[in-house]
């Protein structure tokens, strides 16, 4: 394991006291390989961010190495019992030498009240090395076979580093949403229009659920039919109430496959909102219809 924190040349500094993004960027080069940096920290954010572009020239070998690279984070304090995104919600592990796969995040639980703790989220890798009161994430690896140059070349990756207090599986898997999910911005002209500034076209207003999916239905025979599905994420019954921008005209509960589950009801529409109950650790698929 090699060190990459020689001949670091900083390019730009952002830092101005009212700047809402601040941020450094650096290049530097390793081997035959080169990077460059950019570290960045919006305002009121928890979240360090890294935008990472790399010319990955490394080449791998049957009889000496495979070269990889990664990021390694180390902690101060204690940690045996790592949380990690899965489909369709978490899973703990203890401390393992070792790559496991997840989505998007892993989180270092400190277990201890009022106290940060570290999670290190990704948009675009999925390999996590935890243990010894570290987090680690393979970036890049220049495998041999079967292809004998498979990451050879230029790389985008982004990755942050977020400090979370108290924090839910509901909050975990949010956070790891948003960051792979950003806000985008359409600029539009001035003009009058009879809708206010602001207009939700769905919101989860109670329960312990995480949102999967939310898109048209598959049998188009209605365009203004759309299916929800949600999962339970912290292992225990909830009352889930979700409000839409009208009221629906009616909701039920459908398979996988979208079929309706006859023997299956219980969602009450009051105005606006549909409410239904969602077991621990399950998924619920609902089918939403407005006039």
């Amino acid at each position: 394991i090699k060190e990459i924190t020689d001949n670091v040349k900083v390019k730009r500094v952002r830092y101005l006291s009212d700047s809402i993004r601040k941020s450094i960027s650096y290049e530097m080069e390793f081997n035959d390989s080169a990077l460059k940096v950019t570290v960045s920290l919006d305002l009121d954010s928890t979240m360090l961010n890294y935008d990472v572009e790399c010319d990955f020239h490394e080449v791998g070998s049957k009889t000496k190495s495979v070269p990889q690279l990664s990021f390694y984070l180390p902690f101060k304090y204690g940690c045996k019992y790592y949380k990690y995104d899965v489909p369709i919600g978490t899973i703990e592990r203890g401390e393992i030498n070792g790559d496991v796969p997840a989505n998007s995040f892993a989180y270092a639980d400190r277990r201890e009240k009022d106290k940060s703790s570290v999670m290190l989220i990704t948009d675009s890798k999925s390999g996590f090395r935890c243990f010894d009161n570290s987090m680690s994430i393979s970036l890049i690896r220049g495998t041999h076979g079967p292809d004998p140059y498979p990451e050879f070349g230029p790389h985008k990756f982004s990755f942050a580093i977020n400090l979370v207090r108290n924090c839910s599986n509901k909050d975990l898997i949010k956070y790891g949403y948003n960051y792979n999910h950003p806000l985008n911005v359409i600029s539009g002209t001035t003009h009058s229009g009879k809708y206010p500034l602001t207009k939700s076209f769905m919101r989860i207003q109670k329960g312990s659920v995480a949102l999967s999916a939310l898109k048209m239905a598959e049998e188009k025979t209605n365009d203004n039919r759309f299916i929800l599905r949600v999962y339970e994420t912290e292992g225990k019954s909830t009352d889930v109430a979700v409000g839409f921008f009208k009221e629906p005209k009616a909701a039920y509960f459908v398979d996988i496959n979208e079929i309706p589950l006859k023997n299956l009801n219980g969602i009450v529409i009051e105005g606006n909102k549909i409410l239904f109950d969602v077991s621990p650790f399950s998924l619920a698929n609902i089918c939403v219809e407005f006039e």
